[in-house]
């Protein structure tokens, strides 16, 4: 689990999004798989699975997910 938690994190966009095919950087970020990607990080760092870069890491796919919506993230 932690060699797929630092995969994903190595791959993940200097936006925080993810590609459509995860070992193709050309191809386009997408926000629905990376939202749930960010989730199993958070979650995964919240229960203390994954330490302080997978925290990071899904704060900066919250921020990049947010800022594709334009959503707020913080108000």
């Amino acid at each position: 689990v932690l060699r797929l938690e630092a995969a994903l994190r190595a791959v993940q966009t200097p936006r925080g999004l993810y590609t459509t095919v995860l070992l193709d950087s050309t191809t386009y970020e997408e926000t629905a798989g990376s939202a749930l990607i960010t989730y199993g990080l958070a979650r995964g760092a919240n229960l203390g699975i994954f330490g302080a870069d997978a925290a990071k890491a899904a704060e900066r796919g919250m921020q990049g997910t947010c800022y594709t919506n334009q959503c707020l993230l913080y108000s």
